[in-house]
């Protein structure tokens, strides 16, 4: 089967970073991540200074071609490149609708862990959700349901940045589902959600954490109530 062609930007992004690999730096990201990619080993200042000029605005891609060039950020050995896909996301966040749902999904569930899946939920699916927050049980409810955890963390998620315009009944329903759920990324992620909500209403947190005590883990007790 051919290869899909690269992008010219992912081309250049990988000319600017290569010359900056350091391999003992390398190592230790890789620990630090579990060993679950291999790293080129360049620091986030460093690679945000090397590539301060692709990021600027005269420097970006096509908005028409985030999707395309973010899958094949993805799909790049070296965990760097899909931070590089992350900071481009940042700065093109603004021309994406509910319509690029389905290839945000798509890098969710590609080469996952939580520095990609978190930044996915809580910034470009969570804040294009909060431009059509009626929305919210269409997109949402099928990742409550999932049968892949990472969704879920994604649901639990999607409305971290949503302060006072927090639909309640749908924080409680993605939190609770899971509220017995032994996996760790699950139960950080219930803690962390309810930590952020406490933030705008701590008596709502305070309500829910009393409601399901008996089956919340400790850990996502403790999150929650840390700031309260």
């Amino acid at each position: 089967m051919k290869k899909e062609r690269e992008h010219p930007w992912v081309v250049v992004v990988q000319e600017m970073l290569s010359p900056l690999a350091h391999p003992p730096s390398a190592a230790a990201m890789s620990a630090y991540m579990k060993d679950q990619f291999p790293f080129l080993g360049i620091k986030k200042p460093h690679r945000l200074k090397a590539l301060h000029g692709l990021l600027s605005k005269e420097g970006r891609p096509d908005p028409e071609d985030t999707a395309l060039i973010c899958q094949q950020l993805w799909a790049l050995p070296e965990r760097e490149y899909a931070m590089v896909g992350i900071e481009l996301l940042r700065v093109q966040r603004r021309f994406l609708s509910l319509e690029d749902w389905p290839w945000l999904l798509s890098l969710v569930h590609q080469r996952t862990w939580w520095d990609t899946v978190d930044f996915l939920a809580t910034d470009p699916m969570g804040r294009t959700l909060l431009i059509e927050p009626h929305q919210l049980e269409k997109w949402g409810d099928p990742l409550v349901y999932s049968s892949n955890p990472w969704d879920n963390r994604v649901a639990m998620l999607l409305q971290l940045h949503w302060k006072d315009k927090t639909n309640e009944a749908f924080l409680e329903k993605a939190l609770a589902h899971h509220a017995k759920s032994p996996w760790f990324f699950h139960k950080k992620a219930i803690g962390w959600a309810l930590r952020q909500y406490g933030r705008t209403n701590p008596e709502w947190v305070r309500a829910f954490v009393d409601k399901y005590k008996n089956t919340l883990s400790g850990l996502s007790i403790r999150e929650a109530t840390r700031k309260l």
